[in-house]
């Protein structure tokens, strides 16, 4: 990853770059054409020694889908303490988060349940052996794991997810609610360090979703 960035970023500046590298090299090499501004580089990093590298190096930090804010919080001190070694700024976070707005809030967080249950099932593996980033995202969830293992076995026998996961799971992993539930949902992420929270708007209807919660924030 550092040498991939240290190519990247000649690039983007319109350098003739070389390169010879452990894994990648490259000899002067460019781009066709100038970019007419500085292209950011953003990581995606959950463990400590990619954290780390993204605060040394990166103007960024991604933090995925299904990332707890306990998570959150604790990676990002983990890059705030690398960018201050290493004498940079902090890189600005991102964070991914499903969404899901209604008048009812009860009917938001019925839709984000399925949208929650979607990605648990391609991300969490069969059985009872994760590795070790999932092992961490349930136990800073606070859904015990016990519980967490019950509701992915009911998910998988086919039950709905309205019915196999609970409250619990909105809380510890999406942005859903009214309008002003959502915004107020969105400022948790703000108190630990996010500066910009993409939503992936699910459910029955997305592009009503992201009209509503767009017309609230716009008033």
């Amino acid at each position: 990853m550092r040498e991939a960035i240290a190519i990247l970023r000649g690039l983007f500046a319109g350098d003739n770059v070389t390169l010879q590298g452990r894994v990648f090299s490259v000899d002067s090499a460019r781009l066709a054409f100038t970019p007419s501004r500085s292209v950011p580089i953003y990581m995606a990093a959950a463990s400590d020694a990619p954290l780390r590298l993204c605060g040394e190096i990166a103007d960024g930090f991604i933090v995925s889908n299904m990332t707890p804010l306990r998570s959150t919080r604790r990676m990002a001190a983990i890059v705030a303490e690398a960018a201050a070694r290493a004498g940079r700024p902090m890189p600005r976070i991102v964070q991914y988060a499903p969404c899901a707005v209604r008048t009812d809030g009860a009917v938001a967080r019925h839709e984000a349940k399925a949208t929650i249950a979607e990605s648990l099932s391609l991300l969490w593996p069969v059985g009872d052996d994760w590795p070790q980033r999932r092992e961490t995202a349930v136990a800073e969830s606070g859904i015990p794991r016990a519980d967490f293992t019950a509701a992915l076995a009911r998910l998988r026998q086919g039950e709905d997810a309205a019915t196999a996961l609970d409250e619990r799971f909105v809380e510890a992993f999406a942005v859903a609610g009214t309008a002003e539930e959502c915004l107020d949902q969105a400022a948790r992420y703000r108190a630990v360090g996010v500066d910009e929270l993409p939503l992936t708007f699910g459910g029955t209807r997305p592009l009503q979703d992201i009209a509503d919660l767009g017309t609230r924030v716009g008033g």
